[in-house]
């Protein structure tokens, strides 16, 4: 175990490992240090309700997208969705934002119940910022070329059409 918890954390994530308790609520049993890094909380202060008051926003994805929150939960816990994937959008310590990818299995007694999952956090708060610049630069470039009120286009270095105004 923790060879896998040494290559996540070369990987730049933070390991962790959860169980269930009889109300179904989450107990991290262990927390990778690297979580300090991310949210401004060490692992030793780290529970769920700690990180559920830090979430500003959740993004599922893949298979859950459609999904509410407690309806990904359910998909997963119960094996209709085998992994769970989530970006969340977090208040750190410091006050600052940052976006957090989660990804996480669950772990399963021989009778196929849920009963905790491992997974790991990634702060892709770069990634996040990267591609809202990107959406903004798009929509400014939209913004300006369907303006023109003239027919008017975009090409690419090899002349190839890139984009038309309206």
């Amino acid at each position: 175990e923790s060879t896998y918890r040494q290559a996540i954390e070369v990987a730049g994530a933070v390991p962790y490992r959860q169980v269930f308790d009889e109300d179904g609520q989450i107990i991290y049993v262990f927390m990778g240090d690297g979580i300090r890094q991310i949210t401004g909380y060490g692992p030793e202060e780290f529970n769920d309700e700690l990180w559920d008051s830090m979430v500003l926003e959740r993004q599922l994805l893949e298979d859950l997208a459609p999904y509410s929150v407690d309806e990904a939960i359910q998909q997963v816990r119960t094996g209709k969705n085998p992994i769970w994937k989530c970006e969340h959008c977090i208040r750190a310590r410091d006050g600052k934002i940052r976006w957090v990818f989660e990804a996480a299995v669950d772990l399963r007694d021989e009778r196929g119940i849920a009963y905790g999952s491992i997974g790991m956090y990634q702060d892709i708060t770069e990634r996040k910022q990267s591609q809202e610049n990107l959406q903004r630069s798009f929509l400014q470039q939209s913004a300006i070329l369907n303006n023109i009120p003239d027919m008017a286009w975009l090409k690419d270095k090899n002349s190839r059409y890139i984009a038309v105004n309206e």
